[in-house]
């Protein structure tokens, strides 16, 4: 396995997912069949999942107003809040459709668990998607695969600002009613918080390299991962990453998310995540089509969406196009969801949420 740690926070933009071309360029590099965890950090931003919608999630004013910069990363599941108090982990893992994600997942999480743990830092697995401590989330995680490679981000509360992150994030209350709470600032928390309560100390300017010597020694003891070899990114690497982040996900369309012309706009919540489904319907058929949400996809949702224009405007024929698509499962694209979640959102029934095209 190949391990590395950098900082972003004199990048000159700080593009999410320049730590998973960072990954990808190691792994042409070294093997494509390499295990590969980056640990890193960016200045402040704003990180969108794939699939929302961008001024749903976000106070635009007041992310111009902090100069907080915004990006749109191309794994599923919901916008998260990061600054130098925060340290990224990435995971990249060969994996094809069908292999068992939970085994895959546990294979980033069991060595990061075990570093936090060392440190005495109480962090366990909570839902679908997050780590708590002591009550609070500290933690959440997003996948996605491409090219047959598994790509799993996690975003770790350190010493983050939490007035900010409270300021411009404007998260799904559903998600948060059901848990009985007023606000996501409300829910989460700083993992050095919780250390000193419990009379741990780690130093502010220390927790970076404390926490990437931790997970070093767990990688380098891991089974499952050995050997491990430690590689260093020179600057000349940097920028032709950082100038390939922008080609790919620098731009607008891309950041701010395509919203095509729709007659009707349906959305329920479900334990696995909010679907949006936005659709135009032309002479009985599904002329466009758009899938949002938080829910944790694995593929681009811009594949099904493809499925199923020109679909005849039924369930029976909407099953049919699912059917020969992905036989049926179409997990990969909707996370925990199904085609019958699908179907009941697309055609309105038993909806939280509906809205008709002016």
């Amino acid at each position: 396995m190949f391990f590395a740690s950098f900082d972003m926070l004199n990048a000159a933009c700080a593009f999410s997912m320049e730590a998973c071309l960072a990954g990808e360029y190691v792994r042409h590099r070294h093997g494509a069949d390499a295990y590969l965890g980056l640990l890193w950090r960016t200045p402040a931003t704003c990180m969108l999942g794939r699939n929302q919608i961008a001024e749903r999630e976000l106070d635009f004013d007041r992310l111009a107003a902090s100069r907080i910069a915004l990006v749109r990363r191309p794994s599923g599941g919901g916008t998260i809040y990061t600054d130098p108090g925060c340290v990224q982990y990435s995971f990249l893992q060969p994996f094809r459709l069908g292999d068992d994600r939970d085994r895959a997942r546990g294979r980033m999480l069991r060595p990061l668990l075990a570093a936090l743990q060392n440190l005495q830092l109480p962090v366990e697995t909570c839902g679908r998607n997050d780590l708590e401590a002591c009550g609070h989330k500290v933690a959440g995680f997003a996948e996605y695969v491409s090219d047959g490679v598994l790509c799993t981000h996690c975003s770790i509360l350190m010493d983050a600002d939490l007035t900010a992150l409270g300021g411009v994030l404007r998260p799904d209350p559903d998600k948060y009613r059901s848990k009985a709470l007023p606000s996501v600032r409300a829910r989460v928390a700083n993992l050095l918080d919780i250390a000193a309560e419990r009379g741990v100390l780690i130093a502010r300017g220390r927790f970076f390299d404390e926490l990437a010597e931790a997970l070093r020694a767990q990688l380098e003891c891991d089974p499952e991962l050995q050997p491990l070899r430690e590689v260093q990114l020179q600057p000349g690497d940097h920028a032709c990453i950082e100038q390939q982040a922008g080609l790919v996900w620098g731009s607008d369309e891309w950041t701010r998310g395509r919203t095509p012309p729709f007659d009707f706009e349906h959305s329920r919540r479900f334990p696995a995540g909010r679907l949006t489904v936005q659709a135009c319907v032309r002479q009985g058929r599904i002329a466009e089509i758009a899938l949002r949400g938080d829910f944790l996809s694995l593929r681009p949702t811009e594949e099904l969406e493809a499925a199923l224009r020109g679909v005849d405007w039924s369930v029976a024929a909407v099953m049919g196009a699912v059917e020969a698509f992905a036989a049926g499962d179409v997990t990969p694209w909707l996370g925990g969801l199904g085609a019958g979640e699908l179907v009941d959102v697309l055609f309105g029934k038993d909806r939280d949420d509906a809205t008709d095209a002016a």
